[in-house]
């Protein structure tokens, strides 16, 4: 499968059915806050050259103070996705359709609290060139990657998520690729599916 884009080069694509973490200037783009939480974590603990998306880290850092917040203490979160959830076990029994929700769960289970969030938060780097870059779509404006990876939680949660806004999201990040785009094994499965509709 190739992907022309309206550069005169042709990026190629590539699938996968590992998450990939390919070297060089490359971004790792997610659909949910609690993939990309999963993704941050990893690359903390194994000490990678990562950062996050400027818009992404201040989202993340709202989204799982909120979350590890009302684990610990029952406060009431106010991120949009969150806001309405009173309580913790609310917040499982709704986002349980997510696949990491349960991975995250485990780490708070065990201990895990805001300074740890902090703390993961500061092994970012700081240089931008040959970095791992981990965001949403919406925080993808204005940059571009040689290498660009669609998570697999975009099609994972597809039944939760409007067509529309589920397009718009794989075009913003298809769009920021320069040379190789990594999509998961059944994208075209998807697409065609997508199409039937």
């Amino acid at each position: 499968m190739e992907f022309v884009g309206i550069r005169p080069e042709n990026t190629q694509v590539l699938s996968y059915q590992t998450l990939p973490t390919p070297s060089g200037n490359c971004a790792i783009i997610f659909r949910s806050y609690w993939a990309l939480f999963e993704q941050f974590q990893r690359c903390a603990h194994d000490k990678a050259a990562f950062r996050l998306m400027p818009g992404s880290e201040k989202a993340l850092q709202w989204f799982m103070g909120d979350v590890i917040e009302l684990f610990n203490h029952g406060t009431r979160p106010s991120f949009p996705s969150l806001f309405r959830y009173g309580t913790f076990d609310e917040l499982i029994k709704r986002e349980s359709d997510f696949a990491d929700i349960t991975r995250v769960v485990d780490l708070l289970t065990r201990g895990y609290r805001l300074q740890n969030l902090t703390e993961s938060l500061s092994r970012q780097i700081r240089n931008t060139s040959n970095v791992l870059w981990l965001g949403m779509p919406e925080h993808t404006k204005n940059m571009e990657f040689d290498k660009v990876v669609i998570a697999d939680d975009f099609f994972s949660q597809t039944n939760m998520v409007k067509k529309e806004a589920l397009v718009s999201s794989v075009y913003t990040a298809i769009s920021r690729v320069r040379s190789e785009l990594y999509v998961p094994e059944d994208f075209d499965t998807w697409v065609k599916q997508l199409s039937s509709n």
